[in-house]
């Protein structure tokens, strides 16, 4: 799902939809969203991959909970990032549209439930924000529950030093191209396909 613009850049998300069930069967729209937020996820390399915190590890890290909601008739939906890294408000304007589509496709199928929404991390700032800009906008968001998880809602308080320090590393590597000699050095690769920092 693509979100709208902000300050010129656009992202999407990749939504993945485990049903639930009720009395013993399986749910075939979404009846109940259970939906979580997924935070900065720096290991998301390319389109293809899903980075290191995905549906399938929520799955199979917190099996018996996961279970135990699809089996309570929630359908637990997660939010997963193509690009974790871009400003949190166009994050939210994709938030805004999985929720708008969330509850077009439950009202479609006779459901009037309310959403509860868990965000991690960044997750709990996106869905803070997207939440608050839908109800400043007379939107309706139907969450009940918003839950934020080890979310930085007063700042990441990270020292300056450390910031400039990174900072000025970081621009050390990209003017001189080190990245680059180094896997030409040390790997049998013509020409390096590498991800800035």
């Amino acid at each position: 799902i693509i979100g709208d613009a902000y300050k010129g850049i656009t992202t999407s998300a990749t939504v993945f939809i485990r049903y639930g069930s009720k009395n013993g069967v399986k749910h075939s729209n979404i009846t109940k969203p259970f939906i979580f937020v997924e935070g900065f996820d720096p290991i998301c390399l390319s389109s293809s991959q899903h980075g290191g915190w995905n549906d399938s590890t929520l799955y199979v890290n917190y099996n018996p909970y996961i279970q135990q909601l699809l089996s309570s008739g929630f359908d637990v939906i997660y939010v997963d990032w193509d690009k974790s890294e871009e400003y949190i408000q166009a994050n939210a304007n994709v938030l805004i549209n999985v929720l708008n589509h969330i509850n077009n496709k439950k009202h479609t199928g006779g459901s009037n439930e309310k959403n509860i929404l868990l965000g991690y991390s960044m997750g709990g700032l996106i869905g803070r924000y997207a939440l608050k800009k839908m109800e400043n906008n007379g939107c309706k968001h139907e969450v009940i529950s918003y839950i934020s998880y080890d979310s930085p809602h007063l700042g990441a308080h990270i020292p300056l030093g450390i910031l400039y320090g990174f900072h000025g590393i970081k621009k050390f590597i990209q003017d001189y191209g080190l990245l680059t000699k180094l896997v030409e050095l040390f790997a049998d690769i013509d020409t390096p396909n590498l991800i800035e920092l």
